[in-house]
């Protein structure tokens, strides 16, 4: 468990930024092409700072919503989106330590606001590459909101606001979006309403474990 300090600490939050950000313009698209500003300046920050930690005084005490849609009940979104998935060799995924878990979930859940109860997440370290700050974040959104439209403006946005250089590949048939950012180096794609990104110091880490995890799961 020693291998998840501060490298890998610091992989993890970047990643919960990253997919706060990327949840919020998939809500704020909703379909259309143009990204939200305040999702992309989120982005931003993640890319140069160790860590995201809103003031806690933004978030209001958790109350029930008033009128919730059944997508996005909290009793239709629980449960780790992660479980279940394999990779295959020379990779493993492992559980997160549980501090780094509560890490994970606490800047997810600081940056999601309202929206936590709509977005399911969970994470793994991926030992086996060349790094071992090698992190795969899933992200479960509520059934149909994350079309090939929303997912392509959503992805337009974080490339931009991160100053990612990203090529696209394809794998079993699914579409993967990998390259460099200013904090290492990112693998993402999306199945269906799941999106899937690995975050890497290593560019050779990234897009093989992509492909890995698409082939395991196919």
């Amino acid at each position: 468990m020693a291998q998840i300090e501060a490298r890998p600490s610091r992989r993890l939050a970047t990643a919960a930024a990253i997919a706060a950000a990327f949840a919020l313009v998939v809500a704020a698209c909703g379909g259309s092409t143009s990204p939200s500003p305040s999702a992309s300046q989120a982005v931003a920050s993640a890319s140069v700072a160790p860590s995201v930690a809103p003031s806690p005084s933004a978030s209001p005490s958790p109350s029930p919503s008033p009128s919730p849609s059944p997508s996005v009940a909290p009793s239709a979104v629980a449960g780790d989106p992660a479980a279940g998935l394999t990779i295959g060799a020379p990779y493993q995924l492992t559980e997160l330590p549980s501090a780094a878990k509560a890490q994970l979930e606490q800047q997810m859940a600081s940056s999601l606001g309202a929206m936590g109860n709509a977005v399911r997440v969970g994470a793994r370290q991926v030992t086996g590459g060349t790094s071992i700050a090698n992190i795969l974040l899933v992200m479960a959104f509520p059934s149909g909101s994350l079309s090939d439209a929303g997912y392509d403006a959503a992805l337009a946005g974080m490339t931009s606001a991160i100053k990612a250089k990203l090529t696209v590949s394809t794998e079993g048939g699914i579409k993967v979006s990998s390259g460099t950012f200013q904090g290492g180096t990112i693998a993402i794609f999306h199945v269906g309403d799941q999106l899937l990104f690995i975050l890497s110091t290593q560019a050779k880490d990234a897009l093989p474990i992509a492909k890995a995890l698409i082939k395991s799961n196919g």
